[in-house]
């Protein structure tokens, strides 16, 4: 079982050959974030949509670990778009010019630490129907970081693998690329993997499509986040009142 992310050697030596379908595709920064004269954020968690898609910007995701404010900012640029190296040199000035009105949420804040910029290609691999190995997550084709399909895409490959073929396969003599490509044709990892795709080149529309459906969509968007923040909200007040009332 070959599951050896990006790496491209291990296929090589095989005569497994990748075809790029969509060269940076997204581009992830990582990047922790402080709060600015004061002790902490006054959310858990937030996830910021761009507010204009001319600023080529899917979303910006604040999150907690290792005792820190980890910040994904998902953009959709070339790797020698100068807004990047902006991003390097002054990245609050950055943010704050793709995502104005991001302070207001935030609160001032300040960058910490190395900014780490990432494009994610999207491929698909030619020649990996042979005998005795199979390929699995990024190995057979990548996700795009953005649309969040990466763990769903190589656990189903894990599941469908164990539950659907490997005990058949390993009944019977030989490993032949006839039993190799029943996994690879197995229904539920195709529709896992053209969901993947789908995902991605979806997300990406929905940021950076210019026109006024796609401007309707984004609303539609906002509208139905808005209104399930606004529900868990009031989930969340009613069981405290619960709690104190007991």
């Amino acid at each position: 079982m070959l599951a050896s992310g990006l790496g491209l050697s291990l296929r090589h030596a095989l005569g497994i050959e990748r075809e790029i379908v969509s060269p940076c595709h997204s581009i992830t920064i990582g990047f922790n974030v402080v709060p600015d004269g004061r002790d902490k954020f006054q959310f858990p968690a937030l996830t910021y949509f761009t507010e204009d898609s001319a600023s080529l910007v899917s979303y910006l995701t604040l999150f907690p670990i290792r005792g820190a404010m980890r910040a994904n900012l998902m953009v959709y640029r070339s790797m020698d778009d100068p807004w990047l190296s902006h991003m390097r040199h002054a990245p609050e000035a950055a943010i704050h010019e793709v995502m104005p009105n991001l302070g207001s949420m935030t609160g001032n804040f300040k960058i910490e630490g190395p900014v780490k910029i990432r494009p994610a290609d999207l491929y698909v691999t030619h020649g990996h129907r042979q005998s005795g190995i199979v390929l699995i997550g990024d190995a057979f084709s990548t996700s795009c970081p953005a649309a969040g399909t990466g763990t769903y895409k190589a656990y189903t490959d894990v599941e469908r693998l164990c539950n659907g073929y490997i005990p058949k396969w390993l009944a019977t003599g030989g490993m032949d690329a006839a039993k190799i490509s029943q996994f690879y044709d197995d229904a539920e990892k195709r529709a896992c993997d053209e969901y993947s795709t789908s995902q991605a080149y979806s997300l990406r529309a929905m940021s950076i499509n210019t026109g006024l459906v796609w401007h309707a969509r984004r609303w539609a968007r906002f509208v139905v986040r808005f209104g399930l923040g606004a529900i868990r909200n009031l989930r969340e007040i009613a069981a405290a009142r619960r709690i104190a009332n007991s």
